[in-house]
């Protein structure tokens, strides 16, 4: 989905001088691309002039171009003293501003292009981006509204407007402001794939598969386009269509981990070319969920080569090793033996064109360490309950913002698991963290009257270590993460509390899944209600606890 856009920078001219015929030739390059000359040109003008306003002002254009927001404030507060009057650099200091995040002062000079001209729906455009990054989602889309009373057809404003509408979970007034953007341009790809995302957010498959497949018809080279369209073949399990699109994911701008692609030298292996005497490397690119889900093919990529190393996120790797000794594992960051090729691990099921019916299916395929297992079976040992784990929120990824409003739909308040208060169960906290912890200890002393929750997260150090409680536990009920994939890879029953627009491993409203047998889907029926999905889990508790 396409993010909301600082202002564009303005390259027009005013007040005629001395220098007018230099600067008109400079402009035309600058206009053209040609920055280097353009320049040049501005400098020369100054060279004439000391004091030429345009000159000033447009050096420090292309300076802010380049990403050099020193020397284009520089410029720009030079013309600014020369005519504070002029709107262009009014705006244009307020996107540096914007750029460096010095938001006061961006505001102050978006207040400056109103003052000076407040029927340009452009400013009032601009204040509403500037707006939205700063969090004011409600006076944006007050900012952007009067854009668009201003000019009606202004497609990029409504566009935008749906953006925040939809950072708000305003689904239908996102939908309303994505429809007008293209009634005003059809041809509006971003428009069709911000519909799509909403409509597969609200599960009307349908819908959004045709939103895709317009903006591909636009441009079939549409990136974010083939990602959306890859992702909703996943979830329905079209794995064949699904997962040679999934590898448009590393030109998905909104992802910043998908940049992250590794230039080797050595042949990306998609299955094509025998490896027979070779060594393959496999890494791990997503999440720690990810890693675990798919680290199951490591061993079927072992069956077919000389060596098989495998690089990982550090407190991965004693879990990993423990469970598959003869794969070598490595931590990220370290320095990694020769090997002839190397796949991502979550291009692996493209590799091994894996359907529905062909999922490796192994389970357990993850195991505890017994020598670290019985450290915590003597601390359960008088516990003579149902034994449940408890995971109640993902944790975020900083660099990945795009992920940050399903987090929100995803985490859920320990107050709604007050109904599970329930004889014969102990629930042991699975959800490490300084949040979890003040979360715990706040209710607790609320007296809140939900179950008691035991809290050792403190001592887990490693995955090892959580496997290693786990394998003790009876039970791990989680919001889909990382825990809930290590717990069904080490074949422990687990109940997933899946939202609405839940990832596409889990499929469209399933209530089992071919990735794990031990799982357990209890989904949403409707997006941010989880009393139904917790009565559902209380219910079926009682029935575990009369067996």
């Amino acid at each position: 989905m396409m993010s909301s856009s600082a202002a564009k920078t303005q390259t027009h001219t005013t007040m005629p001088s001395s220098t007018e015929s230099l600067i008109q030739q400079a402009l035309a390059i600058h206009e053209a691309g040609d920055l280097k000359g353009a320049l040049s040109l501005y400098h020369q003008a100054l060279k004439v002039d000391p004091k030429d306003f345009n000159a000033l002002h447009l050096i420090g254009v292309i300076h802010l171009q380049e990403d050099d927001l020193t020397e284009a404030e520089s410029s720009f507060l030079l013309a600014f003293e020369l005519n504070s009057e002029d709107a262009n650099l009014c705006n244009n200091l307020c996107v540096l501003y914007e750029k460096s995040k010095r938001f006061d002062k961006a505001l102050t000079f978006s207040d400056a292009c109103l003052r000076l001209d407040p029927k340009n729906p452009q400013w009032h455009y601009n204040r509403a981006n500037l707006l939205d990054e700063m969090g004011c989602y409600d006076l944006a889309i007050q900012s952007f509204t009067l854009a668009i009373e201003l000019d009606s057809h202004y497609a990029q404003a409504y566009l935008n407007r749906g953006l925040t509408h939809k950072k708000l979970n305003q689904l239908q007034e996102a939908l309303a402001d994505y429809t007008q953007a293209l009634e005003v341009d059809p041809n509006q790809t971003q428009a069709f794939l911000n519909l799509g995302v909403v409509y597969l957010e609200m599960r009307e498959l349908e819908f959004a598969g045709f939103c895709f497949a317009n903006a591909l018809k636009i441009d079939p080279n549409f990136v974010e386009a083939q990602w959306n369209q890859s992702l909703l073949y996943l979830l329905q399990g079209e794995y064949s269509k699904g997962w040679s699109l999934y590898e448009s994911r590393w030109s998905n701008p909104n992802c910043s981990s998908f940049k992250r692609k590794r230039n080797f030298a050595q042949p990306l292996w998609l299955g094509e070319m025998p490896l027979q005497g070779k060594t393959i490397l496999l890494h791990a690119e997503q999440g720690f969920g990810d890693t675990i889900q798919f680290i199951r093919y490591a061993p079927k990529v072992h069956e077919l080569t000389l060596n098989t190393v495998v690089e990982v996120h550090k407190s991965l790797v004693d879990l990993f090793a423990h469970s598959m000794p003869s794969i070598q594992f490595v931590a990220k960051g370290s320095n990694l033996p020769d090997f002839d090729m190397q796949t991502p691990l979550m291009s692996l099921p493209l590799a091994f064109q894996t359907t529905l019916k062909t999922i490796p299916n192994t389970h357990p395929y993850l195991h505890a360490d017994p020598n670290l297992a019985i450290h915590w079976s003597d601390r359960m040992s008088k516990d003579r309950t149902l034994k449940i784990g408890l995971v109640w929120s993902g944790g975020v990824r900083e660099d990945q913002p795009i992920l940050w409003d399903i987090n929100q739909r995803r985490n859920i308040s320990l107050e709604h698991f007050k109904v599970l208060n329930l004889p014969g169960t102990t629930f042991y906290s699975l959800q490490k963290g300084e949040q979890a912890q003040n979360e715990l200890q706040t209710l607790n002393n609320q007296s809140w009257g939900g179950p008691q929750i035991l809290d050792w997260t403190q001592e887990l150090s490693s995955f090892a270590q959580t496997a290693a409680l786990i394998e003790n536990l009876d039970l791990v009920i989680s919001v889909d993460t990382a825990v809930a994939h290590l717990a069904a890879a080490l074949g422990k029953p687990v109940w997933i509390l899946n939202r609405l627009d839940g990832c596409w491993r889990w499929l469209n409203q399933q209530t089992s899944s071919p990735w794990y047998p031990s799982v357990r889907l209890f989904n949403q029926t409707r997006t941010g209600d989880w009393d139904v999905v917790m009565k559902e889990i209380q219910t079926e508790l009682l029935l575990k606890l009369k067996s």
